[in-house]
């Protein structure tokens, strides 16, 4: 990454506070809630069970319950899930209806000897409810939260037949573009990704609901920062950026071949969603976290955004080896912690169906715990949650910690998720592509100076195609946050500006904008004569954020 673009990154947060109000936060918190679901021996869900029958221990503290809710989750309504980003993070204590899981399928040769893909397509058809919202995440792409099972179904369908084919193209490229003792090589061809799209979704689904799994890592930074202990550091996009440039890799592989960057993208995906939220991990037994440190910051992570995650091991069980005479199995300890540590579960013993339909039952039993913290003031540390049950021979599994952190107000939110999904995207050498983006930069025709500025004139067109507008009135209406960087010749910033676009069209308006784009022009005052300009236009609506750079001159 050049230093140009971290030197745009470091413009970006230096203005933010000028271009912001300051979040309001709440100061402390009164109850907090706590989703436990108990098992028996089997692996069934333990029903009947009172309030009388639970103990919730904060910092080894004994804590007094002041709510309890029985989830029995029944077939309801179907309503379509809203992405607006309007929304704090879950704080009031209000029983669930229905459920959202986003389905990674870790890369490789997943469905032996586990049948994943069977497991999958028997999970979508015959364990959802029908109010069910679900995402699949694979290779390179997200689709959008959906109650379109059947348009899932489908992509499984096709993936399952495909998957093969797909990956050994993937592994002989890299056969090819990697060798010894150098470093790097070049990213998995676009044209190679576009025909990916174009075998798993023509007819399935439409481009608006396909996320790139990339534009979804932009937000990391959002949220707490540390892990359980303070000294644990949670990696940010711009560590993940940094930490790729040193393995010499880049970014556009490692999401198609890393589970975990899939896990950190399907986490905040949902961070800032409602409701009962899981994500759902099918991949190899090393996938997600290689010790244990690193599992209890990746839980704290899922645990900070009241996201469960559940790991089934697509390669079944081995052997380790011999241990004191005997046989080892080998499994991944390290995945297991992180499942348990967010309240959910792990496996490498059973096939996909049966581990799957475990999932479901489990899911569709718990109970909503409400109960008074040890400290109500919102301190920023991570609290350890215990829950036992009075019961003996059961599984209790629940999220084993929270952070006493601020939470934003709902309106406060969209500002927040905004200035994150930005930054990091000025910080991202390549272009963040959830949407289509072209500039047009015209140059002033005086030079520039520090003492007499002049001002760059950005003809700017973004694709409104995936972006859809809401009618009010009759009109559609929209807001885009755009932003603009300058730099120079030496790679230091000379330049930036930001405007948030209000967006209102009658019906002839709109199907100008959709036939040729919306075009608008912006300025911005530079000091010198830029080499590069950059555009990064981010959809509140849609969560969706999109870039452009311009070099000049070249």
């Amino acid at each position: 990454m050049s230093r140009l673009l971290w030197a745009f990154a470091a413009a970006a947060v230096a203005i933010a506070p000028q271009q912001e109000q300051r979040p309001v936060f709440r100061s402390e918190t009164t109850l907090v809630p706590v989703t436990v679901t108990v098992t028996d021996q089997q692996g069934r869900p333990v029903t009947g069970l009172t309030q009388a029958d639970f103990t919730v221990f904060e910092n080894g503290r004994p804590r007094e319950i002041v709510t309890f809710y029985p989830q029995m989750l029944m077939p309801g309504p179907v309503v379509e899930p809203s992405m607006a980003i309007a929304r704090a993070r879950e704080t009031g204590i209000t029983p669930a209806t229905r459920r959202t899981f986003v389905i990674v399928l870790g890369y490789g040769r997943i469905q032996g000897p586990t049948k994943a893909f069977d497991g999958a397509l028997k999970f979508v058809r015959e364990h959802l409810l029908p109010q069910d919202v679900v995402s699949v995440m694979v290779l390179h792409r997200a689709t959008a939260l959906t109650t379109d099972h059947r348009a899932l179904e489908e992509l499984l369908v096709r993936y399952k037949k495909e998957h093969e084919r797909m990956v050994g193209d993937v592994n002989l490229f890299f056969r090819s573009t990697r060798f010894p003792g150098i470093c790097g090589g070049p990213p998995i061809p676009q044209k190679m990704l576009d025909g990916f799209d174009r075998d798993l979704f023509t007819d399935v689904l439409p481009p608006t609901a396909l996320r790139n799994t990339i534009d979804l890592l932009l937000g990391m930074g959002i949220g707490t920062p540390t892990g359980e202990k303070p000294w644990q550091q949670q990696q940010t996009f711009r560590d993940l950026l940094r930490d790729l440039e040193k393995s010499c890799a880049n970014l556009i592989d490692a999401v198609v071949l890393s589970d975990r960057l899939k896990l950190f993208a399907a986490i905040e995906y949902l961070r800032y969603l409602d409701g009962d939220k899981h994500v759902v991990v099918l991949g190899g037994p090393n996938g997600i976290a290689p010790n244990a440190d690193v599992a209890k910051v990746i839980a704290a992570r899922a645990n900070d955004a009241h996201v469960t995650v559940d790991v089934v091991s697509t390669r079944g069980t081995g052997f380790a080896g011999r241990t004191g005479g005997r046989f080892a199995i080998s499994g991944c300890d390290a995945c297991r912690d992180v499942a348990e540590r967010t309240g959910g579960s792990y496996t490498s013993l059973d096939y996909m169906d049966k581990a799957l339909a475990k999932i479901d039952d489990r899911t569709r039993s718990s109970y909503l715990l409400g109960y008074t913290p040890s400290n109500p003031t919102l301190d920023g540390t991570y609290r350890q949650v215990r829950v036992e049950v009075n019961r003996p021979k059961v599984t209790v599994s629940h999220r084993y910690g929270y952070f006493a952190s601020e939470e934003p107000a709902p309106l406060d939110v969209k500002e927040l998720v905004a200035a994150s999904r930005g930054d990091a995207a000025v910080a991202y050498g390549a272009e963040a592509n959830d949407f289509a983006v072209n500039a047009v930069v015209t140059l002033p025709t005086a030079t520039p100076t520090a003492a007499a500025p002049a001002e760059v004139s950005v003809d700017i067109t973004v694709d409104l195609s995936v972006i859809p507008l809401e009618i009010v009135g009759g009109f559609r209406t929209g807001e885009l946050d755009v932003s603009l960087y300058g730099g120079d010749a030496k790679q230091k910033v000379i330049g930036q500006a930001q405007e948030r676009w209000a967006l209102r069209a009658d019906p002839p308006t709109y199907a100008a904008w959709l036939a040729k784009g919306l075009t608008r022009t912006m300025k911005v005052p530079v000091s010198a004569v830029p080499k590069f300009v950059k555009v990064v236009v981010y959809d509140r609506q849609t969560d969706r954020v999109a870039s452009k750079t311009i070099t000049i001159g070249r």
